[in-house]
């Protein structure tokens, strides 16, 4: 590996750098003379801090001369679309085989009322327009987290992500000059919103749409944004205490009889909720609606065993009848009351900046079955879909 090192740059991916061996070599690689001649490129996720030993090992390599850096990604499949993209004259065989995906799904008809064979509703509506272009700003600044900070620390109203071609943006062209002038704005100007890139649930561009969605319906529905952020961020709209009457909210109030409450025998707040995931099945995209259960936190084990066991205790009687009456009041909370529902993130007018922009259409997904083979008794398997049925995805 170190005579390796001597003759080859090195990219190093999905890899931490925490075994000592593997360590040490790399670093007796530094003491020989022309060591990585192709430079070093350490890749590492955005939102996981490289190890000490791995900074230092960057460092001490740019020190020697080496073209050494710590390069931000999202995912691997990311890192490696980006690439492709640099790639000139690939041969059409090879590309076909990059571009080539079984198809597990097809489109299926919904049937008349009284169809002769089942269909299993699932927990996801179609998104049938998303925003086609966001803002895009080329500065100093560095990566997704200092982007971050920097729109906290300005208290600043925007919705952010961070790609190599710059900072992405929701919001007011004032609001984004604003945070990110002190970095030395070197280009301020469109970037479509790549769809390819949707077909990934941890890509940036799935989480500035998730975190839209999550803005525009605490803008316009009875409900609160609550957005946790880590390596598994999650976007969770909440029944709003305060307008636990609103007439919006009058379908879930008789699925669940009260939407909001303190836990017994604590001082934690409660409210029924919905999880909102994305998925991309079928060349669109797909809204995901996962109710749940939402509690306030807190550092007190007694309160939090009693919030656990009040929480269980709540969602267990949901079978499918409850679960059905419950998802039908969130997609109706979701729809405000409407066949199909439009919704903005900032409600902005033309020219006063970039907003986030939906349309969600109102029939949830479904899966068909089979009918039962006269040779074959009673069973049955699924046969088309016009959504994933995954675990984790689309969930009947």
């Amino acid at each position: 590996m170190i005579h390796a090192c001597g003759r080859f740059g090195l990219a190093v991916v999905g890899y931490s750098g925490r075994d000592d061996s593997v360590m040490r070599a790399l670093e007796a690689a530094l003491e020989t003379d022309g060591a990585f001649p192709a430079g070093l490129f350490w890749f590492n996720r955005s939102d996981s801090p490289p190890l000490a030993r791995v900074t230092g090992l960057i460092e001490r390599a740019s020190r020697a001369g080496v073209s050494a850096h710590l390069v931000p990604i999202e995912t691997f499949d990311e890192l490696m679309g980006d690439v492709m993209v640099l790639v000139e004259d690939i041969p059409a065989e090879v590309r076909g085989r990059l571009d080539r995906r079984a198809s597990r799904l097809s489109e299926a008809p919904m049937p008349p009322p009284g169809g002769a064979y089942p269909v299993i509703r699932l927990n996801a509506l179609p998104l049938t327009h998303i925003p086609a272009v966001c803002r895009r700003v080329k500065c100093g600044i560095g990566g997704a987290k200092e982007v971050r900070d920097a729109v906290a620390q300005a208290e600043a109203d925007l919705i952010v992500g961070r790609r190599q071609s710059g900072v992405l943006a929701f919001g007011t062209n004032a609001e984004i000059r604003r945070v990110f002038s002190p970095h030395a704005i070197e280009t301020f100007d469109l970037q479509d919103f790549q769809s390819h890139r949707l077909r990934y649930t941890d890509s940036v561009e799935t989480g500035m749409l998730l975190e839209a969605l999550t803005r525009s319906l605490s803008r316009e529905r009875p409900v609160r944004a609550e957005i946790r952020r880590s390596r598994n961020t999650r976007y969770t709209i909440v029944a709003d205490a305060s307008r636990a009457e609103d007439p919006l909210l009058e379908s879930l109030r008789r699925a669940v009889r009260t939407v909001a409450g303190k836990v017994p025998k604590t001082d934690l707040e409660w409210a029924e909720s919905v999880q909102l995931r994305l998925d991309y099945r079928l060349d669109r995209l797909w809204l995901l609606l996962l109710p749940s259960l939402w509690v306030e936190r807190t550092e007190d084990e007694a309160a939090f065993e009693l919030a656990r066991e009040f929480s269980r205790e709540r969602l267990a009687v949901r079978r499918n009848a409850e679960s059905n009456a419950v998802l039908d009041a969130w997609v109706q909370v979701v729809l405000g009351g409407e066949g199909a529902a439009q919704l903005a993130a900032f409600g902005l007018t033309e020219g006063e900046g970039v907003d986030a922009q939906f349309t969600i259409g109102s029939r949830t997904a479904f899966s068909r079955r089979t009918a039962p083979h006269p040779e074959r008794g009673l069973a049955s398997r699924t046969r088309t879909h016009n959504a994933s049925t995954r675990t984790g995805g689309l969930r009947g």
